[in-house]
């Protein structure tokens, strides 16, 4: 699965969205919760995501 990643800042907090490239459907969308103290939790939370979603095998959904 080809995807497009979008990469920004809202408001001065970092924000991602993953978009599949076939259909530019959004398949994944973050933002780091206000205050810092959480970003490395927002962090791996975002890893794990990312990871999940790199497992989705497109023919199936899984």
């Amino acid at each position: 699965m080809s995807v497009y990643i979008q990469a920004d800042l809202h408001q001065g907090a970092p924000r991602l969205a993953v978009l599949d490239a076939e259909s530019g459907h959004l398949r994944m969308a973050w933002q780091a919760s206000q205050p810092e103290a959480r970003a490395q939790d927002d962090l791996h939370a975002l890893f794990r995501e990312l990871m999940l979603l790199s497992e989705i095998d497109p023919a199936n959904g899984r």
